[in-house]
């Protein structure tokens, strides 16, 4: 007997029945007058009935297992609506014969933007309007179910979301989403001008234990209002672009996690993410950066990095991507790009798997270029880097001021690239002070003329090494004033 059935019969003989088929414990969506049957024909009319009368929160709508196929987005407009699948199965193929709640577009019939809405409706299915006295759809679960949104990867329907989740305080849980042909799940709260007058935002709202793979665009996409979001086992790879954007909100808290095999980078922090927290989770295998965080307009702060595992990303090119890269100037269009304070990397493991070979990450850390500083008051204690397993080295602090590194194993260097100092004594020994802002003293240090010009000044001694700077002196009678370029790298250990 189907397990809802058998829930069913239960609760009719404990007498809990009602009219309309609405039990104590919420819906059978399996039963009169819905009939839902998930055997592959269009389901879109009854399921959307059992939601639309899951009005009381609380209400579970409850689905049958097999393939759900629908014509249209399931819309989801009542707050504490509970929407439960009967397990989430498998992928359809091979062995793996997608046992559980399924549900799939119909491609020659669909018309929609994603699979499920969840968002606040009107009677016609069209978007509440928003006045300073609505409220959003809020406490929303959705649990132990499959959406495959393009089972047979031929791009039909085209440019669907899986989840389109505009709920605070709600749940995603259990949940696998296969194959969406624009973002896996979208996150967004409700803009000022939609939620008069100060918006709502997605608070508190989790995914736990959420698998999203092989999105067309980004795997999960964090756009205005989802702030301080709880992220937890979730698995998001081969993405055409991202496995978690960060474009919007802050506060997010993500643990136990992996981000692999996607096209562009692990996590993308798109100008937003502010006190955002990344622990014990693996980023790996992504095509260019690992984690990628944009300061061009604006820049997030208090970011913390602690207990990662940083493995084999920027395999698309060779010597071109980081694991980790704050934005520099130089891929800002000429405009100096915001300042991201305050970051945090600790306790982190950045290396190449065994036995893998180039291309290899261009640096572990790459806190931006010379020609901008970005990277403020970082702090990078306790990580483990791999030797040899960096195409140009370890980490690079060429933009970054006030950086503090402590205990870090296997650090052999750090590259400052080309730094434009001015020779200003034009007689006797003329002296380079160049500061480096690390906040301690380097173990180790060399320098090079980077250009014909400084070369041509003649030969220099590295004086002194300090806290703050670090001094050149030329050993020339008569050396010329002027501005010149040097390449300097440090050991700090």
């Amino acid at each position: 007997m189907n397990p809802l059935n058998r829930m069913t019969l239960v609760a009719v003989l404990a007498g809990l029945v009602v009219p309309g088929n609405t039990m104590a414990w919420g819906i059978d969506a399996s039963l009169p007058p819905y009939n839902v049957a998930c055997d592959g024909t269009d389901e879109t009319s009854g399921i959307q009935s059992a939601l639309d009368a899951s009005s009381v929160p609380g209400d579970t709508v409850l689905l049958p297992a097999g393939t759900c196929a629908v014509s249209s987005p399931l819309k989801v407009r009542y707050g504490g609506t509970i929407v439960q699948g009967s397990g989430s199965g498998y992928r359809k193929s091979g062995r793996q014969n997608a046992i559980g709640t399924r549900i799939v577009p119909i491609e020659e019939t669909w018309s929609g933007a994603e699979v499920i809405l969840v968002q606040a409706v009107d009677a016609t299915g069209l978007e509440a309007s928003c006045t300073p006295d609505c409220e959003p759809v809020f406490g929303v679960s959705i649990r132990d179910l499959t959406i495959d949104v393009d089972s047979d990867n031929d791009a039909v329907p085209a440019t669907v979301d899986g989840i389109f989740w505009r709920s605070n305080a709600g749940l995603l849980q259990n949940l696998k989403v296969y194959n969406a042909t624009d973002d896996g799940i979208r996150f967004r709260g409700y803009s000022s001008s939609e939620q008069s007058p100060y918006g709502w935002k997605l608070y508190d709202a989790q995914a736990i234990n959420v698998q999203v793979e092989k999105a067309d665009g980004d795997a999960m996409l964090l756009e205005e209002g989802a702030t301080d979001m709880q992220l937890s086992h979730i698995v998001l790879s081969d993405s055409g672009a991202s496995g978690l954007h960060l474009m919007g909100g802050g506060s997010e808290q993500v643990t136990t996690s992996h981000f692999y095999d996607n096209a562009e980078y692990g996590v993308f922090f798109d100008g937003s993410g502010s006190r955002t927290k990344i622990t014990n989770s693996k980023i790996e295998g992504n095509g260019a950066h690992g984690v990628y965080i944009n300061s061009c307009s604006s820049a997030p702060a208090d970011v913390q990095f602690v207990g990662n595992n940083f493995t084999d990303n920027g395999r698309a090119a060779s010597n071109t991507y980081s694991h980790v890269y704050l934005q520099s100037s130089l891929d800002c269009d000429g405009s100096a790009p915001a300042r991201a304070t305050r970051l945090q990397i600790v306790a982190n493991n950045f290396t190449a798997k065994s036995g893998s070979s180039a291309p290899y990450a261009r640096y572990a850390l790459r806190l931006g270029s010379a020609t901008g500083k970005t990277g403020d008051e970082a702090l990078v204690q306790g990580n483990a880097f791999g030797a040899g397993h960096f195409a140009t080295g370890a980490i690079d602090l060429s933009a970054a001021a006030k950086v503090v590194l402590s205990g870090n194993s296997g650090l052999t260097g750090w590259e400052m690239g080309d730094v434009a100092e001015s020779v200003t004594d034009a007689g006797g020994d003329a002296t380079v002070s160049i500061p480096h802002g690390l906040l301690r003293t380097p173990t180790a240090v060399s320098a090079q003329p980077a250009d014909a010009a400084t070369a041509d000044l003649g030969p220099f001694y590295i004086s002194s090494v300090t806290r703050s700077s670090i001094v050149l002196t030329y050993t020339s009678a008569e050396p010329k004033a002027g501005t010149y370029k040097y390449a300097v790298m440090a050991a700090v250990r």
